[in-house]
């Protein structure tokens, strides 16, 4: 199966615009590594699969999820979006007002190359991506 790696220097760009774990004087919980918390988060996106199947590379499935949570509630992945379609516009790619981005997943009970299992069963995901022209 063919899956998103991130380069170091999207990786870099991301960590830049997540903030750090804030470290009280109570104690709690040793920081996650954010750069492998954003690779598997990444992993997730891309595989479709379920968080319990989030290689231990990742670091724990719980720490990558609760961090996945908590930047999807104070908008950091929302702004982080915002951020990569200005990059993206003003480097004279797609407008993102003039695109149109869907997806759907495709059964393929007989396996076969780039297939993969998910919650939905065995079969791949469609991404489809239009702009104005």
């Amino acid at each position: 199966m063919l899956m998103l790696q991130l380069t170091e220097e999207q990786l870099d760009w991301l960590a830049e615009r997540i903030p750090d774990h804030v470290v009280t004087r109570k104690g709690g919980r040793p920081a996650a590594d954010k750069r492998k918390v954003i690779e598997g988060i990444f992993w997730i996106l891309d595989n479709g699969a379920k968080w319990k199947d989030l290689p231990r590379r990742f670091g724990s499935k719980s720490t990558v999820h609760r961090w996945f949570q908590t930047w999807t509630r104070t908008g950091v992945f929302e702004q982080i979006m915002r951020e990569a379609g200005r990059f993206v516009e003003e480097r004279n790619g797609y407008r993102l007002y003039e695109c149109f981005v869907d997806g759907t997943f495709s059964k393929a009970k007989g396996g076969g190359e780039c297939i993969g299992c998910t919650k939905a069963g065995t079969g791949a995901k469609i991404m489809v991506l239009v702009d104005a022209r």
